[in-house]
């Protein structure tokens, strides 16, 4: 069977927000009488602008950031600011045509009963949020232990969300790690995550399906450290890379 790419579609921006330090949301709604397209939560699409200077079009992909349920008439994408390709979607306003194609990519929310352990390093929480968003509003009955490592408080996106998320679903615990702010706050962690911060929230890594996405640096350590405790990460640990 020959694969079908998705159509290109043209979408209207519908909002443009800031969500952390260096980050900003956008959603789009499509400008055609078609419905919105479906996707699984921790798939991404294409977004193309064209050059302003005529030529070439620029594009990059991006993480569909809200969950289908809540992407009935419009999708979102969390960004952050890095070269000139995202400081162009960040001037973007109310009205404003871009063209998205999608959605794309198999690091994707499976169905399952085993807990779920994600590290989410900087931006690489995109998919996650599709993700969690989903299991939660479908009373999925997985526990979800979230790490979700910046440098600073200021960089977390959708920290507000996530902490209120997690006092209506209980099985959902996010854990904020912050690597270069040093203060006395049990509302976050103050140190690079390693053996004793994981084995603190997740005791029982036999039991536990693994997901991570964030820069190549990150990875690796993510997977070093469940490496030298028994993981099996060839069949327990799936990523996606952010770099």
């Amino acid at each position: 069977m020959v694969f079908q790419p998705p159509q290109k579609r043209n979408f209207r921006v519908v909002s443009n927000k800031q969500i952390a330090a260096g980050q900003f949301e956008l959603s789009f709604s499509p400008i055609d009488d078609k419905p919105m397209f479906n996707f699984i939560p921790g798939q991404w699409v294409m977004i193309e602008l064209p050059d302003p200077h005529g030529g070439k079009i620029w594009k990059s992909a991006y993480s569909i950031s809200n969950a289908p349920h809540t992407a009935k008439e419009q999708f979102e994408i969390a960004i952050k600011i890095d070269g000139d390709f995202t400081k162009r979607l960040e001037r973007l306003v109310v009205g404003d045509v871009i063209t998205a194609q999608g959605p794309y990519g198999v690091f994707t929310l499976k169905p399952g009963t085993s807990p779920l352990v994600i590290f989410a390093g900087g931006v690489g929480y995109t998919p996650f949020r599709s993700m969690i968003q989903s299991i939660i509003a479908s009373n999925d009955p997985r526990e979800i232990k979230f790490f979700y490592s910046n440098r600073t408080q200021v960089e977390i996106a959708y920290e507000h969300e996530f902490r209120e998320l997690s006092k209506k679903q209980l099985r959902f615990k996010p854990i904020f790690i912050l690597t270069q702010e040093t203060r006395s706050d049990r509302n976050f962690e103050y140190r690079r995550l390693d053996r004793e911060m994981l084995l603190k929230y997740v005791p029982d890594l036999q039991i536990a399906e693994f997901l991570m996405c964030g820069s190549r640096s990150f990875m690796e350590s993510v997977r070093t450290i469940l490496e030298q405790e028994g993981v099996d990460v060839k069949t327990r640990l799936r990523k996606e890379l952010f770099d």
